[in-house]
């Protein structure tokens, strides 16, 4: 599908208030125009959200990700191949993820610290189904690893 930015806008502007609507697959989208606040309003309704390869500023992703902590429905999150996210703060991702049972995370170049935050939160949430694929792990403990991998049904590390 072929939309003009102002188009994506309108979408992403009407998701803010569908009553309906569950699942919004944004892959490949060019959400430059897209404010922020209209970016977390529309996540906040959804089940599912696929914001892949979007290219989302820092800005969004944060919008995005505290919208998602205050959401009672979101439940799956696909953030790949946005590498603004090593500007969100550790904790906030973490804060995040933990609410979440899916969350792809594939090529979005995480810092250290911020792929332990993610990996402990495996640890102790709901997480079913994590994407670290792409993602530096050789600083993280092999125990950690382990016991992230222990507690979710599908872990990619590849």
């Amino acid at each position: 599908t072929y939309l003009t930015r102002q188009q994506y806008v309108a979408v992403v502007d009407m998701c803010g208030s569908s009553r309906s609507l569950v699942d919004l697959s944004l892959n490949w989208a060019d959400l430059a125009d897209v404010p922020p606040q209209t970016l977390g309003q529309a996540v906040v309704r959804l089940t599912k959200i696929d914001l892949g390869t979007c290219l989302l500023t820092g800005d969004q992703l944060i919008e995005v990700l505290d919208s998602s902590v205050k959401s009672t429905t979101l439940k799956h999150v696909n953030i790949s191949y946005n590498s603004s996210l090593r500007q969100v703060p550790t904790e906030q991702l973490a804060k995040a993820v933990g609410n979440l049972e899916t969350v792809n995370l594939r090529y979005t170049n995480l810092t250290t610290e911020q792929c332990v935050a993610v990996l402990e939160k495996c640890k102790s949430s709901k997480l079913t189904d994590v994407n670290l694929s792409g993602a530096d792990l050789r600083q993280v403990t092999p125990q950690l690893l382990q016991e992230a991998t222990r507690n979710v049904q599908r872990m990619r590390l590849r």
